[in-house]
């Protein structure tokens, strides 16, 4: 086996002690892409590359953008999250919260609004709000461990998973109430045509009247659900199945299931846009991929290897004046 010598012995150690500590994070099937399809699944492509980290598959479109949580891409130990927006062709992404550890988003085209919920490691967790620029943040309701939030913008109501089920508050009061209890909510989403919440578990797909009466299940034996989308105008829903790797539409209410995409990576987070009828989603980038690292942390790489190739060249510029 050939032996490296010199800077190669160099790179090889840094590079392993960098990834040994943690300081970057490279590995290609820890990120992932924005996807989009029509409706029926045909015209796939990609649209927004594996610089999207992984912070609980969230997505939402809306005001002609897509957000998403971003991170934690870490260097040196230290995640670092954000909001970040981008064109829905996928163009002009930036950070419009940054740093800020968000886990889940929605938005109100209605209003220019992007809900979402800033990330902690407590319960005393809560709802905010801040303007599609990222600019005008709200702390709106306090929450306990919030997961997936909807908006229904006419009605001024916003829903989320809590710790004990969905709970839904009201803009103009500030109030809040428990609709639905004992649900290990895994997405929500509300139907602002037919006043109607949705919500998945991993293994179903169930509704309900916006207080919570009436829960009717729409499907059930699904494999790993991990978020819904609704077009309440076109009649339809889809859901990703994590376990399938597959995108599934159905009728509103449950009837005429159809798998629309196959052969997915992983897919989690998914929403509708309805300025172009088409849906979006998030699964694990292609494992050819270039693996992402922070641009700090290509930096500080690029510099570390610098001052070693430099130390070399002095050393053996040294060694031959010495003999």
């Amino acid at each position: 086996m050939k032996r490296l010598h010199g800077t190669g012995r160099v790179v090889v150690w840094i590079l392993s002690l960098l990834s040994a500590s943690g300081a970057f994070t490279f590995a290609g099937t820890e990120l992932e892409a924005i996807h989009r399809a029509n409706g029926d699944g045909s015209n796939m492509e990609q649209v927004v590359s594996s610089d999207v980290a992984r912070a609980n598959h969230r997505i939402a479109v809306g005001a002609g953008f897509v957000f998403w949580p971003s991170g934690p891409v870490t260097f040196l130990g230290n995640p670092s999250h954000s909001l970040r927006r981008a064109t829905l062709d996928g163009g002009d992404v930036h950070d419009v919260l940054a740093p800020t550890s968000v886990n889940a988003v929605a938005t109100d085209s209605i209003n220019g609004k992007v809900y979402f919920s800033p990330g902690s490691d407590c319960c005393c967790d809560s709802i905010a709000r801040v303007n599609l620029d990222g600019s005008g943040f709200e702390f709106l309701f306090p929450a306990c461990f919030p997961g997936p939030i909807a908006v229904h913008p006419p009605m001024g109501l916003v829903c989320w998973g809590d710790i004990d089920g969905i709970v839904c508050g009201k803009l103009d009061t500030g109030d809040t109430e428990l609709v639905v209890g004992a649900v290990d909510a895994v997405a929500v989403a509300l139907d602002a045509t037919n006043d109607k919440l949705y919500w998945a578990r991993r293994d179903g797909i169930f509704r309900a009247n916006l207080d919570g009466s009436s829960v009717e299940t729409l499907a059930t034996g699904l494999d790993s659900v991990r978020d819904i989308a609704l077009d309440p105008g076109g009649g339809h829903m889809w859901w990703t199945e994590q376990g399938s790797g597959k995108i599934r539409r159905a009728d509103l209410d449950g009837s005429n299931v159809q798998d629309v995409v196959l052969g997915l990576d992983a897919p989690t987070g998914i929403d509708f846009a309805g300025s172009n009828g088409k849906i979006y989603w998030l699964s694990l980038a292609p494992p050819l991929e270039v693996p992402a690292a922070s641009p700090s942390g290509l930096l500080l790489l690029g510099l570390l290897l610098l001052g070693a190739s430099s130390t070399l060249v002095v050393r053996q510029r040294g060694r031959a004046a010495a003999r």
